[in-house]
Parts: structure tokens; C-alpha cells; sequence
């Protein structure tokens, strides 16, 4: 389950050694939580690097328009999110009294 970008809101796993992917990859986002564009997640780390690809990815709690991108470089597996789903932050603005 991914509840957050920090540390300790998803989960990962390191491998010592090569990792070898295959089979379907499947994210579960909770809580309510929509990536912003720009968040990162390294769902795995290899010390001796990663190889092959999935056949698929099932991504489950976001919105239909979510766009995504997989990086495998330098012994990890990485998730970047490509736009903003997330709803813009509240912008606050002063009152002036004339």
C-alpha cells in the first residue's frame, strides 16, 4: 500500500544481489492519497542490478487520468508521477482595507 511519498508511507524491498522482474506489478494507493506531479517512489532496490520487465501494471485508488512513469537505472526500480491529480493546495491571499 502506498499512503504517502515519505518514509515509511510505501513500501519496498531490497534485494542483495539481481533482481529479475516478471509477472504484473500492482500498487494499491489509500487513504486518499494522490501523488502530486514530481513524487518519486523507489519501490526496489538490487545490489547487483535489475532485469526484464512487467508484463503489467495495476495501479488501484487513483484517479483514471493518473500518469505515471517506470525507471529501472542504477540497481532501482522507481515510480514518477507525471501530472498533478492531486488537487491544488489552498492559495490564501491577505484582505486590505482601504
Amino acid at each position: 500500500p502506498v499512503t504517502g511519498s515519505g518514509p515509511g508511507q510505501y513500501g519496498s524491498l531490497a534485494v542483495v544481489g539481481a533482481a529479475n522482474l516478471d509477472g504484473e506489478l500492482a500498487l494499491d494507493f489509500r487513504d486518499g492519497y494522490i501523488p502530486r506531479r514530481g513524487d518519486t517512489f523507489t519501490f526496489l532496490t538490487a545490489t547487483e542490478g535489475i532485469s526484464g520487465t512487467f508484463a503489467g501494471v495495476v495501479i488501484n485508488g487513483l484517479p483514471p487520468d493518473f500518469e505515471y512513469k517506470l525507471t529501472t537505472a542504477g540497481g532501482q526500480l522507481a515510480l514518477e508521477a507525471l501530472n498533478g491529480s492531486a488537487p491544488p493546495e489552498r492559495l490564501y491571499l491577505p484582505l486590505v482595507v482601504r
